[in-house]
């Protein structure tokens, strides 16, 4: 979010001289004011500054880096992400609005249509909403002024979560951090305005205010008890969502890591029904089953993960230690070999590798396998304690080494 600061910074030095600017009674002064504010604001060696550093930024993450999502989603094509931006804004502003049925993963279905509802009604209220100042009171030039500002304030801040640029995520609540500054901006231009023309009963307000927050802080509340652990938080995405696969799948890793292994079968299959090409799911259900001693099965599933992605590193290694577990050890090697290829500081894979060797009587090559680990993770205990019995099974002095 941090990336709209510029566009804030214009916005702000674009409205603040407005009401100097429209006191002027000839609309030729007017007009050649508003050029010279404007060009002034341009051409600010400051804001060409934020500019340079903002199109030096998009060029290292989305040019150099890449996009880090654009091959790991399900990608809308162009024209529904367009579509969907209005949906997004008012679903945002209705949870400004109203704290109800708060997720931590939220369905987000694409819009495909202009003639859709969910299209339709989107930018009626967006439109009506960006011109409230002139609905509420067209003579005050400084409630128009807070109003203007807080209403694009909102709406510039979420244009990098606008999905134009696809994102793993085009919905979450964390992405109103920022942009709630301009709603709150927005709410109190109204009470300012109100306050204004009800003098006689300024009580109303700080009524309503109390009335506001202690509603709020009830939510907040509430809300913290669902994020009390990990099986709290995603019983409750699937119970809103049941729809979203990540849901289900960590749902199902939180009753892994319990040791409910049952039921995180239960979860990551039906994850994977939802979503038939989630590499994850498949990687996460084959550790389950590798946990129930059910290899076969384990093997099955990490093998239909590496179709879909194979080039997941943890995956090649997953598979590697079932094979080693069947006693295929020359399939294993073959594993943990890919997997550190893929990544070349794998500690783990490294591991395996050398304890695959050893049982393969390939001591020199295990050897090598267990100095690497020391040297990517120099305290790892059972690395030096394997090639401690090396050293001593070769007949070479043991020399402890720094920890």
């Amino acid at each position: 979010m941090a990336i709209t600061f510029p566009l804030i910074l214009f916005l702000y030095q674009l409205i603040s001289p407005l009401p100097s600017i429209l006191s002027l009674s000839k609309d030729g002064e007017r007009d050649r004011v508003r050029g010279k504010e404007l060009g002034s604001i341009l051409f600010n060696p400051y804001n060409i500054g934020y500019i340079l550093i903002t199109l030096f930024y998009l060029y290292l993450r989305f040019f150099l880096f890449h996009n880090p999502v654009e091959e790991n989603i399900s990608a809308w094509s162009f024209s529904e992400r367009l579509m969907t931006i209005p949906y997004l804004i008012l679903k945002y502003l209705l949870l400004l609005i109203a704290h109800v049925s708060l997720s931590a993963d939220y369905v987000i279905t694409p819009i495909n249509s202009v003639i859709s509802l969910k299209f339709i009604i989107p930018v009626i209220v967006i439109m009506f909403i960006i011109m409230l100042p002139l609905i509420f009171n067209l003579q005050s030039s400084i409630f128009n002024r807070q109003s203007a500002f807080g209403i694009l304030f909102l709406l510039l801040t979420l244009l990098p979560v606008y999905n134009v640029i696809p994102i793993a995520n085009p919905f979450a609540e964390r992405y109103l951090y920022l942009p709630s500054v301009g709603f709150v901006i927005i709410i109190f231009s109204i009470i300012q305005s109100v306050n204004i023309k009800q003098e006689g009963k300024k009580f109303y307000i700080p009524i309503s205010m109390i009335i506001i927050i202690s509603i709020y802080s009830l939510a907040v509340v509430n809300r913290n008890v669902i994020w009390r652990d990990e099986l709290s938080l995603w019983s409750d995405v699937v119970s809103k969502s049941p729809d979203k696969a990540s849901g289900h799948n960590n749902l199902g890793n939180d009753y892994r890591n319990q040791g409910q292994l049952d039921e995180a079968i239960k979860e990551y299959l039906i994850a994977i029904r939802i979503k038939p090409d989630f590499a994850g799911a498949y990687n996460n259900l084959g550790v389950a089953y590798a946990k129930q001693g059910r290899l076969s099965e384990a093997i099955q599933e990490y093998q239909a993960s590496l179709r879909i992605n194979p080039n997941d590193a943890g995956v090649h290694n997953n598979l590697g230690v079932a094979y080693d577990m069947q006693g295929r050890i020359n399939e294993a090697i073959d594993e943990y070999q890919v997997a550190i290829r893929i990544n070349p500081d794998y500690v783990e894979a490294y591991y395996n590798l050398g304890n695959a060797y050893v049982k393969q009587g390939r001591i020199d090559e295990a050897r090598k396998e267990f100095e690497t680990v020391l040297r990517l993770k120099p305290d790892d205990f059972d690395s030096h304690t394997n090639l401690g019995s090396i050293y001593i099974s070769q007949g070479r002095q043991v020399i402890q080494l720094p920890i």
